[in-house]
C-alpha cells in the first residue's frame, strides 16, 4: 500500500510540475486508491470465508470417515477374537486327530510290519448307530470315528498318503 501512495504523489507531483502548478490536488487518487484497497480486502475476507466454509465440510468429511474406520475396527476386532476362538477350537481338535492317527498307524503298522498296510476304514459292532456312517462329504472329507472301534480315516489323509509312488489296496471284508 505503501508503493501505491508514493506513485499517487509522485504522479501528482510530476503533474503539477508539468502543468506549472506549485500544488496538484491528490485527493482524488488518494480516494480512489482507498476504494481499492478497500474492495480488495473484502474479496480476500470473501475469499477466507469460502475456505473456512470448504476446512470445516473438509472436517466434517475427515470426521465421519474417522466414524466409519472405527467402526470398522470395532468389526475387525471382534472378528478375530471370534477367529482367534474358533481356531483354539481346531487346533484342539487337529492335536486330537493327529494322535488318534498316530495311535491306528502304531496299531495298523505294528499288526502288518511285514506289510505294511494302513486300514482306512473298520465298520463292526462297536455300539454306534446303525447310521453311523451316514455323514455328510465334509466329515468324509476331513474322517471320523475312533481308530480302535468304527472309524473312516478321511479322503483328506487318503490323498497324502497316496500322492507319491504306487499303491496297493486290499479290501478285507469280516
Amino acid at each position: 500500500m505503501k508503493v501505491a501512495v508514493t506513485c499517487v504523489v509522485f504522479m501528482a507531483y510530476v503533474l503539477a510540475e508539468s502543468t506549472g502548478q506549485e500544488t496538484f490536488d491528490i485527493k482524488c487518487g488518494v480516494e480512489e486508491l482507498k476504494e481499492d484497497v478497500l474492495t480488495r480486502l473484502d474479496n480476500v475476507e470473501g475469499t477466507i470465508a469460502t475456505l473456512d466454509e470448504k476446512l470445516d465440510e473438509h472436517n466434517e468429511d475427515v470426521l465421519t470417515r474417522m466414524d466409519a474406520l472405527q467402526v470398522q475396527h470395532h468389526d475387525l476386532t471382534g472378528m478375530i477374537t471370534t477367529l482367534d476362538g474358533k481356531l483354539d477350537e481346531h487346533k484342539e481338535e487337529v492335536i486330537t486327530r493327529m494322535d488318534d492317527l498316530k495311535q491306528l498307524l502304531e496299531q495298523v503298522i505294528g499288526n502288518n510290519k511285514a506289510q505294511q498296510w494302513i486300514s482306512i476304514q473298520r465298520r463292526g459292532q462297536f455300539g454306534n448307530p446303525t447310521d453311523f456312517f451316514a455323514r455328510s462329504m465334509d466329515e468324509y472329507k476331513i474322517g471320523f470315528g475312533n481308530v480302535t472301534g468304527e472309524f473312516w480315516l478321511g479322503l483328506d489323509e487318503l490323498a497324502r498318503l497316496t500322492k507319491d509312488g504306487k499303491w496297493e489296496m486290499q479290501v478285507d471284508l469280516v
